[in-house]
């Protein structure tokens, strides 16, 4: 949800912003029938970088694909017209591109200095746990200083931490959830091009 300084920073907006995560997801259809004008923004990842993410918070890597299909259905289910899908590849590769994509998308412009709030949070090798992000810094960040802060580098996750064995077995048991939201075994081009 907002908080509570926003609402009064953006006394003019027209909408809020509520974030569903995880099995939360299950919440969407009541969303969409209290706020019928609702946009839904699917955030989307390959399941091998989605699920390294999960093992190294500690599930097993059976858990992190049961999480990972579960989710997955999810959003399908929840996806209805007029759904944003933004992927978390693009997101960390391409973040100021994606941000206006997404914000043309939603019809609204970019503030004046060009800038989006950013919560700092460790991220890839750096992020040894299930970490909350409530209480942590929020920064403005713009093309100038994106990658100083947005490492597209955590996607090599799933070539570097993960063994083919894994990769296979995650693709066994993920593959037919993510060939839905267009992912192939092949895993994360930018990743795997070089």
């Amino acid at each position: 949800m907002q908080r509570p300084a926003d609402v009064i920073a953006k006394s003019d907006a027209r909408s809020l912003v509520v974030k569903l995560m995880d099995y939360h997801i299950v919440f969407a259809h009541m969303i969409a029938d209290s706020f019928p004008r609702a946009t839904f923004i699917n955030l989307e990842r390959h399941p091998y970088g989605q699920c390294e993410s999960l093992m190294r918070s500690g599930l097993s890597l059976e858990r992190a694909c049961r999480w990972y299909c579960d989710v997955a259905r999810m959003m399908i289910r929840h996806t209805g017209p007029g759904t944003i899908c933004v992927r978390f590849e693009d997101v960390v590769s391409r973040p100021i591109d994606t941000c206006d994509r997404l914000y043309r998308s939603l019809g609204v412009g970019w503030s004046d200095d060009r800038k989006f709030e950013f919560k700092i949070k460790p991220y890839g090798i750096d992020r040894l746990g299930d970490v909350g992000v409530e209480d942590k810094e929020v920064i403005r960040i713009g093309e100038d200083d994106v990658r100083g802060h947005i490492d597209a580098s955590v996607l090599r996750g799933e070539r570097e931490r993960l063994s083919n064995v894994q990769r296979r077995a995650i693709w066994e048991l993920t593959g037919a959830a993510a060939a839905r939201l267009g992912y192939t075994a092949s895993g994360t081009p930018s990743v795997w091009a070089d």
